[in-house]
């Protein structure tokens, strides 16, 4: 059997006569940070997220919208609105009989 875990031949091979990329080491090697300081960047992270999840949660998800309608069964009307006193006197649909004069 043949073994495929071994790398082909010409990998060692390239990995010799192939120069480093060039350009500054990797983030991780650089120390930018203590673990302290990373420690606290997450916690402020966190706090800041959770203390505003309602807001996030607002913004960040759809609204339900309903809209209703009413269709009334076939020959059957509506039954007419009934507005204030104050909005048929606006109209012009309530008259009131003239005041009598009071004889002296």
């Amino acid at each position: 059997p043949k073994n495929t875990t071994a790398p082909p031949a010409g990998s060692a091979a390239s990995k010799k006569t192939l120069p480093p990329p060039p350009g500054a080491p990797p983030p991780r090697s650089v120390s930018i940070f203590t673990r302290d300081d990373a420690h606290r960047i997450v916690d402020f992270v966190l706090d800041a997220y959770y203390r505003h999840y309602m807001v996030y949660k607002y913004i960040f998800t759809g609204k339900v919208v309903t809209t209703l309608e009413m269709q009334l069964p076939a020959g059957v009307e509506p039954v007419p609105m009934v507005t204030g006193l104050a909005d048929m006197e606006m109209a012009g649909e309530v008259s009131y009989p003239a005041p009598e004069e009071a004889e002296a």
